[in-house]
């Protein structure tokens, strides 16, 4: 079976279409404010007899210029709640087999006035 990778950031941003913000893995020029970015994907395969588990992570990060975190924390509660303790999301190649939220921090930017959410999601996917 193929690499799963594109299918399963496709059913990532699937899961997170309800939420507040946008998400983009390329942003566009004319993008504002609130936006989800997937920064990094990253994965760790382990081969058995007669199939495939990979662990994938995914960075995200959360971008506000909100007064304060507040934005910023209630999108990566948004993202925490689409992505943690789920399984079975619909892929075209492969199969979501469980996600969690592994971790949350936020930061003020050197702006002053950005505040970054990071959110790393784990998905194992089985192919």
């Amino acid at each position: 079976m193929p690499d799963p990778s594109i299918a399963t950031q496709a059913a990532l941003v699937a899961a997170l279409s309800g939420i507040s913000a946008p998400v983009y893995d390329r942003v566009p020029s004319s993008a504002g404010y609130p936006r989800v970015t997937i920064d990094t994907q990253a994965a760790v395969g382990a081969d058995m007899v007669d199939h495939r588990l990979d662990e994938r992570l995914f960075y995200l990060r959360v971008w506000s210029i909100a007064n304060g975190q507040h934005e910023a924390l209630g999108i990566m509660s948004e993202i925490d709640t689409a992505l943690h303790r789920k399984r079975g999301l619909t892929m075209t190649t492969g199969r979501w087999v469980f996600s969690e939220v592994v971790r949350k921090a936020t930061q003020r930017e050197p702006d002053n006035e950005t505040f970054m959410g990071r959110v790393t999601v784990r998905v194992l996917t089985e192919h």
